[in-house]
């Protein structure tokens, strides 16, 4: 059986471009420079990789309407309450307060500017 080496997250996003800023100002990833075509960015934070395309509007519905369908990871920190202050600090639009799930890990939720859902979350 093979086992899977990384994973990367594809996201239809109005604005690429605008979204990749976001990703990299505000939640602290880095932009990669790698093309990987046009209307499309990629950004990274450790072993994160997420790839966004921008959408031409047919057909496409906005994350935020999706409601509980509109998250997409659950990110891993080494220190989830220094994340979610550098998140907090940023403006990011917290969905769920940081809680103990099970009395070691600490878990929040937030919401990106194209509205979709991240939890984050990591021992404490």
């Amino acid at each position: 059986m093979s086992t899977c080496k990384t994973s990367t997250h594809v996201l239809a996003v109005e604005d690429a471009d605008r979204s990749a800023d976001y990703y990299a100002e505000v939640l602290g990833f880095e932009k990669d420079p790698f093309e990987i075509g046009p209307g499309w960015r990629v950004v990274r934070n450790g072993a994160c990789t997420i790839s966004l395309g921008s959408c031409d509007g047919s057909g496409w519905v906005p994350a935020s309407e999706l409601v509980y369908h509109s998250f997409f990871a659950y990110l891993t920190f080494d220190d989830p309450h220094a994340y979610f202050e550098q998140v907090t600090a940023a403006g990011v639009e917290i969905k769920g307060e940081p809680r103990r799930t099970d009395g070691r890990v600490v878990e929040f939720s937030i919401k990106t500017i194209d509205g979709h859902g991240i939890m984050c979350g990591g021992g404490a």
